[in-house]
C-alpha cells in the first residue's frame, strides 16, 4: 500500500469519526510556520475546541515504508513539532507497526504511536477527548517562626527555651512546646493549606516545583512575662518553603444509565491513589453537576466518604475554607 493511500485511508477513518464535532477541522498536507518562519508539511492536522474554549492542535504524520518504522523517523517528527510549537499531541501511524528504537524515541518525547489497522473511531474521539488529570502532593518545610512582642522592643535581646508563654486563660507553657503547638494550630494550618494551593496555577505556569512564602498571624491574647510584665506577642510570622509535587494520571471514566435508556445518569471517575492499591472516586450526578467523593480499598470497598476541605477558584484566585476538619 503506498502512502497516499494509507493516509487516504487514515483521513477517511478520521473525518467519519469526527463529523458531527462541528468546532474541529480536518486538514491534509498541511503547512504550518515554524518558529524560525520556514514551513512545515504534516500530513493531517486537527484543530479543535475542548469545551468551546480551549484551543486544541493534533498533528499526525503517516508512515507507510512497508517495515516498521525505526527511531530515527520518530526523532526527526519530534523535531519538527518542536520547531512549528503549539502543538498538544503528536500521533505517527505506521502500517507496518515500529521498531523497539522507535518506542524507545517515542516515550521520551511523549509521541504517540498508532498502527492503522488499530485506528478507529473511538480512538479517534478519544484523542480529542482526553481530559488530563494530576496527583498533586504537597510538602512544607517550616524554615523560620518569628515572634514580634508588643512595642517591638522586648526587654530581652532574644528569647530563651526557657521562657513561659501564657494563654488568655492563664495556661502556661514552655517556649518549646508553645512553638510545636502553633503548628497544630487552626488558624496557622488553614494559612498553610490556602498558601500551598492559592500558589499552585503560579508555580505550573512558571514550569517551578518549589517557592519560599510566609504566613502572619494574630494570636489570641498570648504573652510573656518579662520581670512580672507582661509582653503581649503582636504578631506570628511562619516562614515556609513549599514544595509541589505533580504527577499525571490516567483515570478510568465510565458513565452510568439506567438499563434500556440512553440518558446518563451520572459519571464516575476512579484513580489509584496510593502503591498499595487503594483507590479514590468521585461520582457526579449528571444533571445537577454535584458529586461525592470516597476512599476505596484495592477491592473496592468504600474506606469512607471524602470531605472537602477548601475549594480555590482558579479564574479568581479566592479560596474557601468550609467549616476546618480535624
Amino acid at each position: 500500500m503506498a502512502k497516499g493511500k494509507s493516509l487516504e485511508r487514515l483521513v477517511h477513518i478520521i473525518q467519519e469519526a469526527l463529523k458531527d464535532h462541528t468546532s474541529t477541522t480536518v486538514s491534509q498536507n498541511v503547512k504550518l510556520k515554524s518558529l524560525a518562519g520556514d514551513d512545515r508539511e504534516f500530513d493531517v492536522v486537527i484543530n479543535t475546541l475542548i469545551s468551546g474554549q480551549y484551543k486544541m492542535r493534533i498533528v499526525i504524520e503517516c508512515k507507510d515504508h512497508g517495515r516498521k518504522v525505526e527511531g530515527g523517523l520518530v526523532e526527526s517528527f519530534h523535531g519538527k513539532c518542536l520547531a512549528v510549537g503549539g502543538i498538544d499531541r503528536c500521533i505517527m501511524v505506521s502500517s507496518a507497526g515500529f521498531q523497539k528504537s522507535a518506542k524507545t524515541s517515542a516515550a521520551l518525547f511523549k509521541i504517540e504511536l498508532e498502527t492503522l489497522e488499530k485506528c478507529s473511531g473511538d480512538k479517534i474521539i478519544h484523542w480529542i477527548n482526553t481530559q488530563e488529570m494530576y496527583r498533586l502532593s504537597f510538602s512544607i518545610e517550616i524554615e523560620k517562626i518569628n515572634l514580634i512582642l508588643q512595642g517591638n522592643t522586648p526587654p530581652k535581646s532574644f528569647i530563651e527555651m526557657s521562657d513561659i508563654v501564657y494563654d488568655a486563660n492563664g495556661n502556661s507553657f514552655n517556649y518549646g512546646s508553645y512553638i510545636d503547638s502553633l503548628l497544630n494550630n487552626d488558624k496557622i494550618k488553614r494559612g498553610i493549606w490556602a498558601t500551598m494551593i492559592s500558589e499552585f496555577p503560579d508555580l505550573q505556569a512558571k514550569k517551578e516545583t518549589g517557592v519560599d512564602r510566609q504566613i502572619e498571624f494574630n494570636p489570641d491574647s498570648d504573652y510573656f512575662k518579662f520581670e512580672e510584665k507582661e509582653t503581649f506577642i503582636e504578631k506570628i510570622i511562619v516562614g515556609l518553603h513549599i514544595n509541589i509535587h505533580e504527577e499525571r494520571i490516567d483515570p478510568d471514566v465510565r458513565a452510568m444509565r439506567s438499563l434500556g435508556e440512553e440518558e446518563i445518569k451520572a459519571g464516575v471517575v476512579t484513580l489509584s491513589s496510593s502503591n498499595d492499591g487503594s483507590k479514590l472516586r468521585m461520582v457526579i450526578d449528571a444533571k445537577s453537576g454535584s458529586f461525592k467523593s470516597y476512599a476505596l480499598n484495592p477491592d473496592e470497598s468504600i474506606q469512607g466518604e471524602l470531605k472537602t476541605l477548601y475549594k480555590y477558584d482558579p479564574k479568581t484566585g479566592e479560596t474557601e475554607f468550609p467549616k476546618y476538619a480535624e
